[in-house]
C-alpha cells in the first residue's frame, strides 16, 4: 500500500516535471540553454578552485618548509585568480538569465491561461 504511493507520487512527480520542463523549453529554449551551459561552467569551476586552492596550499606548505620563495606561487595565484574572476562573471550571467526566464516563461503561462479561458 505504502509502496503503491510512492510510486504513484514519484510518477506524478516525474510528469509534473516533465511538463513544466516543456513549458519552459517553448517558451525561452535559448535561455534554458544558456542556462543550463552557466550551470555547468559553474560546477567545473568549483572544481578548478578547490584544486587550485590546494595546489596552492600545498605549494605554500612547501615553501614553509624549504624556508624560501618559489616562483610556482605565482603560476597558480595567477590561475586560482582568474578562475574566481570567470565565475564571477558566470555568476553575474546567471543572475541576469534566471530572472529573465521566469518572465519569459510566466508570459506563456498567462498566454495559455487565458486562450483556455476564452478571453
Amino acid at each position: 500500500m505504502v509502496i503503491e504511493r510512492v510510486a504513484a507520487t514519484a510518477r506524478s512527480l516525474w510528469t509534473t516535471c516533465t511538463r513544466a520542463l516543456g513549458i519552459v523549453w517553448s517558451s525561452a529554449r535559448r535561455e534554458l540553454l544558456a542556462l543550463g551551459v552557466l550551470e555547468l561552467v559553474a560546477g567545473a569551476l568549483g572544481v578548478a578552485q578547490l584544486l587550485l586552492g590546494r595546489r596552492l596550499l600545498t605549494q605554500l606548505g612547501e615553501a614553509t618548509k624549504a624556508g624560501r620563495y618559489t616562483p610556482s606561487l605565482n603560476g597558480t595565484v595567477v590561475a586560482l585568480g582568474i578562475v574566481v574572476g570567470v565565475a564571477a562573471v558566470a555568476s553575474a550571467l546567471r543572475n541576469f538569465v534566471q530572472p529573465l526566464l521566469g518572465e519569459l516563461t510566466t508570459q506563456l503561462t498567462y498566454a495559455r491561461v487565458l486562450e483556455r479561458v476564452g478571453t
